[in-house]
């Protein structure tokens, strides 16, 4: 029932942030799971939501890794991807965890996993779904990440600019598009939210059929179709929903 843990949390550089909250102390989230529903204009105005989800506890995201304590190579593995993680300082929020085969109760708690996989090493990346409060795998691997993809995560270019941009903003309209058909109602949204309630929203644009975004976007629970995406992110990268699709953007 043994694991092992090696916690690193994502936030964006720290006294990056600090400067550009002057005295408040908090950081904002590179990664984004939430719970909370809509907002109503004054509180946004006053700047009371935005201010409490700085202050909020941040989501973390789960990487175990599942092989069993006689598997030289697998805990070699493991032991490279953690030390990795654990270089990063506050620039990434993944836990990675050691989990041996027999800790169903672990796997099915932790990570929504119900069995032991089928075969070993076995590697989950989960969170919280942010609607359900239940756990959820949001990728797999045979084995283990490669280095590129965790590199992915650290440099990724949407996270960047969400992390720049949040402090300076009530928030970020993160749109996907589809078809296009919605662009113009996103754009005018966000110029009037600049103009009226400063200093207003950013409009950062995701590209859902880019390898680089999968992860981001699985978590935001994009899909490739054809319907344009909208979602706002605010405080340390919380998730407003229901994130909006086609027709639901007005």
């Amino acid at each position: 029932m043994a694991r092992e843990s090696n916690a690193v949390t994502i936030t964006c550089d720290m006294n990056s942030v600090h400067a550009k909250t002057k005295s408040r102390q908090y950081l904002t989230g590179v990664l984004f799971l939430a719970a909370t529903l809509t907002v109503e204009t004054h509180a946004c105005d006053t700047g009371t939501v935005r201010d409490a989800a700085f202050y909020s506890v941040r989501d973390t995201f789960w990487l175990g890794m599942v092989f069993e304590e006689n598997d030289a190579e697998s805990r070699d593995r493991y032991e490279r991807m953690a030390a990795w993680l654990e270089r990063q300082g506050t620039v990434l929020n993944i836990q990675a965890e050691h989990i041996l085969p027999d800790d169903v109760i672990y796997l099915r708690l932790r990570y929504g996993v119900e069995k032991p996989p089928e075969q070993l090493p076995a590697t989950y990346l989960a969170g919280r779904h942010p609607a359900e409060s239940r756990s959820v795998v949001f990728m797999t691997w045979a084995s283990a990440p490669e280095p590129d993809f965790l590199e992915g995560l650290r440099s990724n270019p949407v996270l960047a600019r969400i992390t720049e941009e949040t402090p300076e903003h009530w928030g970020c309209v993160l749109y996907s598009p589809g078809n296009g058909k919605r662009r113009g109602e996103i754009e005018a949204a966000v110029a009037q939210w600049k103009r009226n309630h400063a200093p207003g929203v950013s409009m950062i644009e995701v590209d859902r059929h880019n390898g680089e975004n999968q992860f981001l976007c699985r978590v935001a629970g994009m899909d490739k179709s054809d319907d344009d995406w909208a979602g706002v992110v605010f405080g340390k990268g919380k998730l407003m929903t229901p994130v909006l699709v086609g027709q639901a953007i007005t």
